[in-house]
């Protein structure tokens, strides 16, 4: 009798077990699964925000060669505002 009430035990005992592995398992892969996911959204927004500095930089790279393009054409106004617009002998009103 005493063999029977301990075979029965053990086997709840391993049932017990059993179902506390299988919840752990179950929890380990949850929180896994949570990790990979944060991974995931944060290599998103890394991403997006290399994207961003990326199209900024190469704005601002078309602009310093469209400034230094069209630096040679201004050179016209520039002597414009150098010029006298009086003429060279003239007086200066009081």
């Amino acid at each position: 009798m005493k063999d029977t009430l301990s075979q029965g035990r053990r086997t709840r005992d391993r049932r017990w077990v059993f179902w506390v592995l299988a919840a752990a398992f179950a929890v380990q892969l949850y929180f896994v699964q949570e990790l990979l996911a944060i991974v995931m959204l944060a290599a998103i927004v890394c991403g997006v925000f290399g994207a961003f500095i990326a199209a900024f930089l190469m704005l601002h790279r078309f602009g310093m060669r469209l400034f230094s393009a069209l630096e040679g054409f201004g050179a016209p106004a520039a002597d414009l505002s150098r010029r006298l617009l009086r003429r060279p002998h003239s007086q200066t009103a009081p």
